[in-house]
């Protein structure tokens, strides 16, 4: 079985992988991809939520996994760091609108945003790794 830790690390060679073929749109998509796996590492192995108890919650607040998953990861940040929980609510929902926009339109992205979501993806991880070790 592989965890969500590793599935991140390899979404995020992924992500570079596709940028060497000039595949923009997937990179985009597997760099936030590897925040959400990461995401959901901490969750599980850090915070302890269960799989169960965030299915719950999902379906009682009837909101999708990735809201709710960083809903909850925003709100243990908040707990932590304010300016890093404002930094945090900020980039993810830019990032997701983003991953939405390369995967549901038909607009271009661009190496630079393609880079850009590598980017954001590794800090993402870096401030979840920061308060969640």
């Amino acid at each position: 079985m592989i965890s969500f830790q590793e599935k991140a690390k390899q979404n995020l060679l992924a992500a570079q992988a596709l940028i060497t073929q000039h595949l923009y749109h997937s990179s985009v998509n597997r760099s936030y991809y590897a925040t959400f796996q990461y995401g959901l590492y901490v969750l599980f192995e850090k915070i302890r939520i269960s799989k169960e108890e965030l299915n719950a919650e999902a379906f009682y607040e009837k909101k999708g996994s990735h809201v709710l998953a960083f809903k909850r990861l925003g709100t243990e940040i908040a707990g932590k760091d304010i300016s890093d929980y404002r930094w945090f609510q900020r980039v993810s929902r830019e990032f997701k609108a983003l991953r939405k926009s390369a995967d549901y339109t038909e607009e271009t992205i661009t190496v630079d945003q393609a880079n850009d979501s590598i980017r954001n993806a590794e800090s993402i991880i870096r401030t979840l790794l920061k308060h969640f070790k």
